[in-house]
């Protein structure tokens, strides 16, 4: 057993997964720009008390799974277990909340929750997450979905956009007493954990994962029946907007997602593969913003797991394009020359510096995929050439040193 080890829940993530990381990361910045989002960095910490106002005191993510800390000067910090509240804490104190039709912003990176590690879950992990903030207009929710659903079809991940509405506070405070009511009268068919939140939190009992709880809230009462004409109507179009836009929706009677801020429109992205398989979601937070000591301003959000999403992308692994073998002291510091003269050029080339018998080299270049082995030995420095071995067909040539040969050789002089 090595003498250090990694933290229980966290992972040393290899090339093929960064990779993956990578791919995901530049194709959501590169459709969040396209349809107007600014992408914005914040810090991996904060005052622990902002978390504890936007995100619930009562919540999971608050109460167990926070990591916390005090500083030098025995000031409460956590690590961000999200991103929402530090996204509109900077917005609100770098002033970025100006434009006339709204504004936009995206963020990616590391986030942190001690909670049990399983699959696709970790205590440090990947968020990638966009925030709409300045219009309470139905096409600004259908725009927020139309993002997430749009970015997990360009990774070709299959999903479904499963959707509900919380409604305004005044029927989701009618809907919470008949909850409450419903809740106490049927404590046995709910899991013993999920009993504490009947008084705290009963919203969140229908966020739990618990098979019990999933089994027994089936016959709980539904938002639906507490909805207004006017919450009906805009559900409803924003159903209709999103079958216009090809989005893959169903609605979901129980969704109401595991944070305190959200109001009305709620959705997340889910797969095929059990209880972990939601790659994200989020929704309206009407109230946040003002809660935070900012002005009165609407907004709409989600986030995503890139653990998750990169768990379910198709992506071969990675294969060097070409492997440069020098033979010998001498060779390899003639090697080198070529060598950065192919990198300028942008020629992927990965050389192997240790390598003095030819066919154990050859037999390592094969066993990772490589596509072209260059060998360079004495016989080649004599003659001023490169071997070139094409390893999926076999074909070998001798060319001269030279950019334009070898590029021809390469294929890449098109």
């Amino acid at each position: 057993m090595p003498k250090y080890q990694k933290p229980k829940g966290t992972r040393d993530l290899d090339e093929n997964t960064t990779f993956k990381f990578e791919v995901i990361r530049s194709l959501f910045l590169a459709i969040s720009r396209f349809l107007g989002y600014s992408h914005v960095e914040i810090p991996i910490f904060e005052k622990t008390n902002l978390f504890e106002r936007s995100t619930g005191e009562s919540s999971e993510i608050v109460t167990k799974q926070m990591y916390k800390f005090q500083d030098k000067k025995n000031r409460e910090f956590a690590l961000r277990p999200e991103g929402t509240p530090g996204l509109i804490r900077a917005a609100i104190e770098n002033n970025w909340l100006n434009s006339h039709n709204g504004d936009k912003f995206s963020y990616f990176g590391p986030f942190f929750r001690y909670e049990r590690p399983q699959k696709g879950r970790y205590r440090q992990f990947f968020q990638l997450g966009a925030e709409s903030i300045g219009s309470n207009n139905v096409e600004s929710d259908a725009e927020s979905i139309y993002l997430l659903s749009f970015l997990l079809k360009e990774l070709e991940i299959k999903h479904v956009i499963k959707l509900n509405s919380l409604g305004e506070q005044e029927e989701r405070l009618r809907y919470i007493e008949s909850l409450q009511q419903w809740l106490t009268n049927n404590k046995t068919k709910i899991a013993k954990e999920d009993c504490i939140n009947i008084e705290k939190n009963p919203l969140r009992i229908l966020d739990s994962k618990k098979p019990a709880t999933v089994k027994g809230i089936k016959e709980a009462p539904k938002i639906h029946e507490f909805w207004t004409k006017e919450t009906s109507d805009r559900f409803k179009k924003l159903t209709n907007l999103l079958e216009a836009a090809n989005v893959n929706y169903q609605v979901d009677e129980f969704l109401v997602r595991g944070l305190d801020y959200y109001t009305s429109t709620v959705f997340e992205a889910s797969g095929h593969d059990g209880a972990q398989d939601a790659y994200g979601g989020g929704g309206r937070y009407n109230n946040l913003i003002s809660e935070l000591g900012g002005k009165n301003i609407p907004a709409i959000g989600f986030a995503c797991g890139v653990d998750r999403i990169a768990s379910a992308l198709k992506i071969d692994q990675i294969k060097p394009f070409c492997i440069f073998i020098p033979l010998g002291e001498k060779c390899r510091e003639k090697a080198f020359g070529i060598i950065s003269k192919m990198w300028s050029n942008s020629v992927s080339v990965k050389p192997y510096w240790n390598e003095s018998n030819l066919g154990k080299a050859l037999k390592r270049a094969n066993s990772i995929g490589s596509k072209y082995v260059i060998v360079f030995g004495e016989k080649e420095m004599q003659n001023n050439t490169l071997l070139i071995k094409n390893m999926k067909n076999g074909d070998q040539k001798e060319i001269p040193i030279n950019m334009s040969s070898i590029m021809s050789a390469l294929g890449l002089d098109e």
